[in-house]
């Protein structure tokens, strides 16, 4: 009965919000559906394949009273959306190609910033390697040239899009060798993260329709399972030199990684939004916490790492992780959860409408986007990586902005921009 009346809520608040901000891409639908999705894969569907849990009405009724309140903060930033904003969406089903365009102070910027983040991955990858072997690197990318790394993937975006007018070959293989690595490193919340966050910067403006939502999404999800075939798959047998298992058993496991990784965070929610850490409020705030102790040489950092496993299938089938709303519920009680999802979301809006109005702070708030869609999973606010990119980004494109002049753009720039104004409706009835 629950999940009945979750299946009518939930699109119904996503219609509303869609409504709002003429578009789909919104932090709320963009957090709510996956959700909207999982528990229905989950409790349809994999209780019988897997033996998997169902997700109680309970959790499930604790997740629509969370849906209920950010929706609600949803509608609220509505108001401040300017009126301008919601017409061009509806307009033209294109981006603002005119704020893509960067000058060529910011384009060598971005390119070198590009280069050292590429240049740390692969000399990480290299000293990793020879010290451990190609076959035991996993999640062993850390320090300093870790956090460089980090702006490879923050520029990646930029990189594609100005691929498209110069350096085709030079920018796709670049960016997609810094994908290749995070593969190697196994580094699966990365590449699925970022993978999200650039495609969220090219199409987070546009109206886009169904069918194409529908093929963005089946790409998306073909492009994930690879993902963890390479990894759990082919990677650990032609990389261990003794393979003990056949590929058709490793590809086999592969897959099942693949479904627990989906649904396993969300079935642990009927024991996370039943019970409660008491000392949980230390790892809800951990990043901020860890970035103080380690200024002031205070080495004992809070592990966002739950010791605690939660069971979500029958047998020997457990897991650490419960996304974010349960983890904040087994942190936080109920209503420290509501109160923190609250904030957060009102934060995340405050960009997302001033980038609706102004155009401003794109990468940020795909990055942003990225990570709700994501949280299913975790809690990646406490995830010190996530957060450390997030942080790199907000600079970044802060200085980005900061670079912008005001001298004319270049002729290639007026035409392309001429050209796109051409296209809009209002133009060629004009025209006519």
């Amino acid at each position: 009965m629950m999940l009945l009346l979750f299946d009518i809520i939930t699109p119904l608040l996503m219609a509303i919000d869609r409504y709002r901000y003429k578009t789909v891409f919104t932090p709320f639908i963009c957090f709510s559906f996956t959700y909207f999705v999982l528990v229905n894969l989950n409790n349809l569907l994999f209780v019988n394949i897997y033996n998997y849990f169902a997700v109680t009405d309970y959790a499930i009724g604790i997740v629509l009273i969370f849906f209920l309140v950010l929706s609600a903060i949803s509608n609220v930033f509505a108001l401040f959306l300017k009126r301008s904003s919601k017409v061009a969406l509806q307009e033209s089903g294109k981006s603002d190609t005119k704020m893509c365009f960067l000058n060529k102070t910011q384009t060598k910027f971005v390119i070198i910033l590009f280069a050292l983040g590429l240049a740390a991955y692969l000399l990480s990858l290299i000293i990793n390697i020879r010290a451990y072997g190609i076959s035991n690197i996993k999640r062993s990318n850390n320090g300093i040239l870790a956090h460089i790394s980090f702006l490879c993937q923050i520029c990646a975006p930029i990189m594609l899009f100005s691929a498209k007018f110069k350096h085709k070959f030079v920018a796709y293989f670049c960016v997609a060798l810094s994908f290749i690595i995070a593969i190697i490193y196994a580094q699966k919340y990365v590449i699925f993260t970022n993978i999200i966050y650039t495609l969220l910067y090219f199409i987070l403006d546009r109206k886009t329709h169904g069918k194409k939502i529908i093929k963005y999404l089946i790409v998306f999800v073909c492009f994930a399972l690879l993902v963890f075939l390479l990894v759990y798959g082919f990677l650990p047998y032609f990389t261990s030199g003794k393979p003990q298992d056949s590929l058709e058993e490793n590809l086999s496991f592969a897959f099942k990684n693949f479904c627990m990784y989906l649904l396993s965070p969300i079935v642990a929610n009927n024991y996370t939004m039943t019970h409660n850490l008491h000392e949980g409020v230390a790892i809800t705030f951990c990043v901020p916490i860890n970035i103080i102790r380690a200024f002031s040489g205070n080495h004992n950092y809070v592990s966002p790492v739950y010791e605690f496993l939660f069971q979500y299938a029958s047998g020997n089938s457990f897991t650490n992780v419960s996304g974010i709303l349960g983890e904040l519920t087994y942190c936080l009680g109920i209503m420290g959860a509501i109160l923190y999802m609250g904030i957060v979301f009102s934060i995340i809006y405050v960009f997302y409408v001033r980038f609706r109005n102004t155009r401003r702070y794109r990468m940020t708030v795909s990055f942003l986007m990225a990570i709700l869609v994501f949280s299913f999973f975790c809690n990646f606010f406490t995830v010190s990586g996530m957060m450390f990119q997030l942080i790199y980004t907000f600079i970044i494109e802060t200085i980005i902005l900061l670079l912008r002049t005001r001298k004319k753009p270049s002729i290639r720039v007026e035409i392309l921009a001429q050209k796109h104004q051409l296209r809009t409706p209002q133009n060629r009835s004009a025209i006519q």
